[in-house]
C-alpha cells in the first residue's frame, strides 16, 4: 500500500510538467514530501560523485556501497516511474484539455499554485527583512523573466546552446517553479529537441542531430549535479532565504497560470493577450473563479493536513 501510495505521488507530479507554471517539485511540497525528493536527487548525486571516484581510484566498491545504502532507492524509482507514467499518459489528456478549454485548467493549475503560497512562508525559521527583500526581489526578476517572448525556434542550434539549455531546464528540478519545457520554450529549443526525440523512436536520426542531443544530455548531467548540490547547500546554509526565494518564484510564476485571456488576440491561448478578469468573456469569468477559489482552498486543506500528519507521525 505504500509503494502505492508513492507511485501515486508521481502520477500526480508527472500532470504538472504538461503546463507552464508549475512542475515537479512544486507537487512535492504540496503533498508533503519535498524534503524526501529533494534529499533523494541529492542523494544520487552522492553516487554519481563516487562513482567518478571510484573510476579514479579514489574509493573502494565498499564506500559507494555506503552510499547507495544512504539512498531511498524504491521511493526514488516509484517517483520518477509515477512521474514517467503519467507524461506518457495521463499528460496527453491534460494536453488535450488545454486545447478545448484552456482557461479552466489554467485557473485550476493557478488556484494549487495559490493555495501552496503560503509553503515556503511557514517554512521560514526567521522573517526578517533579508528574507522579504529577496523574496519581493525574486518576484520582480522571474515577473519580468517570465513575460519575455520565446526566442524563435532553433533549427540547428550551437552545441554551447544545447548544453547550457540542458543544464538550465533540468535546473528546475530541485526548486519548485517554472518546468523544463517553459525554459527549453523561452531559449527556442523546445520543438528542436522534441523533434529529434520523436525521430529517435523512428530509428531516423542523423549524425548531426545525434551530436546534438548527446550535448544537451551532457548538459542535463552537469546541470542536474551542480544545481541540485547547490541549492542542497544553500537550503543547509541560508533555508529562510531560499524559502523566500522559492516563494517569490511560485508568486512570479501565477503570470504563466494566469487564465484571463482575449480569445480575439491569438490563435491558442498561450499566445492571447491577458487581460483583468472583467475584461474577459463575461460567460467564463465566474466558473473559472470558482474553479480557482475552490481549488486554492482544497489545496490549502491538502498542505495543512499534511503539515499535521508530519507532525504527528514524527517521534
Amino acid at each position: 500500500m505504500k509503494y502505492l501510495h508513492t507511485l501515486i505521488q508521481g502520477l500526480i507530479m508527472g500532470i504538472s510538467e504538461s503546463v507552464p507554471g508549475i512542475n515537479t517539485s512544486t507537487i512535492a511540497m504540496i503533498l508533503g514530501i519535498y524534503d524526501k525528493f529533494f534529499n533523494f536527487l541529492h542523494g544520487v548525486t552522492n553516487i554519481i560523485k563516487a562513482a567518478l571516484q571510484l573510476f579514479t581510484k579514489k574509493i573502494s566498491i565498499k564506500e559507494l556501497k555506503k552510499e547507495l545504502s544512504k539512498v531511498d532507492i524504491k521511493f526514488g524509482l516509484l517517483i520518477f516511474l509515477g512521474i514517467i507514467i503519467s507524461i506518457a499518459s495521463i499528460s496527453h489528456i491534460i494536453g488535450l484539455l488545454l486545447n478545448t478549454i484552456p482557461q479552466y485548467i489554467y485557473a485550476l493549475f493557478f488556484g494549487i499554485i495559490l493555495g501552496a503560497i503560503s509553503i515556503p512562508w511557514n517554512n521560514m525559521r526567521t522573517k526578517g527583512l533579508k528574507e522579504i527583500f529577496v523574496l519581493l526581489t525574486t518576484f520582480i526578476l522571474f515577473f519580468i523573466i517570465l513575460g519575455l517572448k520565446p526566442i524563435t525556434m532553433q533549427e540547428n542550434p550551437t552545441l554551447l546552446l544545447l548544453f547550457l539549455g540542458g543544464a538550465l531546464s533540468i535546473s528546475t528540478m530541485g526548486i519548485p517553479a517554472v518546468n523544463t519545457s517553459f525554459i527549453l520554450l523561452i531559449l527556442g529549443l523546445y520543438e528542436y529537441i522534441f523533434s529529434v526525440i520523436k525521430n529517435f523512436t523512428k530509428l531516423q536520426i542523423s549524425s548531426n542531430d545525434l551530436i546534438n542531443i548527446t550535448v544537451f544530455c551532457l548538459g542535463l548531467f552537469v546541470g542536474f549535479v551542480l544545481f541540485i548540490r547547490l541549492t542542497k547547500y544553500l537550503l543547509d546554509k541560508f533555508h529562510s532565504i531560499m524559502m523566500a526565494f522559492i516563494m517569490g518564484i511560485m508568486i512570479a510564476s501565477l503570470r504563466l497560470l494566469w487564465p484571463f485571456v482575449d480569445p480575439n488576440t491569438g490563435e491558442n491561448f498561450r499566445e492571447m493577450q491577458k487581460v483583468l478578469p472583467w475584461n474577459s468573456d463575461i460567460e467564463k469569468l465566474v466558473l473559472t473563479f470558482i474553479i480557482i477559489i475552490v481549488t486554492a482552498i482544497l489545496t490549502s486543506f491538502l498542505t495543512s493536513r499534511t503539515k499535521k500528519h508530519k507532525h504527528s507521525t514524527t517521534p
